[in-house]
């Protein structure tokens, strides 16, 4: 099969992995935000690197136009194929939001706002929202976590297919 050999375009490629690099710093600071506070510096990353998911959120999107803009869309080889890359990169984006919104969710569930990590600035709960769930909320992170580095082993299991056995060039166009 020919697939081109261009390089993703950078902003793919430093979005790709400073993404990775967040939801390795989150996944390892995960049991530090059971305590989220000022002086705890574990549950400052986990909180920065969620936030800073959700900001590049956009920046995902506007990736995935500008691949297909530059004919770098890969072709899978079968419909079984295309099913199976379309849900695992629509459920890695959709877990992009979800698990950040979570957090915070939950937090703003038992009443506490959301300290701004590194910095004096914390948002509040939003007015009205009903305290009370904030346990479930947590519980619900945590699990779509779980499910989310599932996803993530999936992900890094097709982009090694990719290589060994495809020998598409994928991870050299996504370095």
């Amino acid at each position: 099969m020919s697939t081109p050999s261009k390089r993703y375009p950078l902003l793919v490629r430093c979005v790709h992995w400073s993404s990775v690099a967040l939801v390795l710093a989150a996944y390892l600071t995960g049991d530090a935000a059971e305590h989220i506070g000022p002086s705890n510096t574990g549950a400052n990353v986990h909180v920065l690197a969620g936030l800073l998911l959700l900001v590049l959120f956009p920046l995902h999107v506007l990736g995935l136009r500008m691949r297909r803009a530059a004919g770098l869309a890969m072709t899978p080889a079968s419909r079984a194929e295309r099913l199976a890359a379309l849900t695992i990169h629509l459920a890695l984006l959709t877990f992009l939001v979800v698990q950040p919104t979570l957090g915070i969710l939950s937090l703003w569930a038992d009443g506490d706002p959301l300290p701004i990590p590194f910095t004096a600035w914390v948002l509040s709960p939003p007015i009205g929202m009903q305290t009370g769930a904030g346990d479930v909320l947590h519980e619900l992170h945590e699990v779509i976590g779980n499910v989310f580095y599932g996803v993530i082993g999936l992900h890094i299991i097709a982009a090694l297919w990719h290589q060994l056995v495809r020998r598409d060039g994928l991870l050299r166009r996504m370095v």
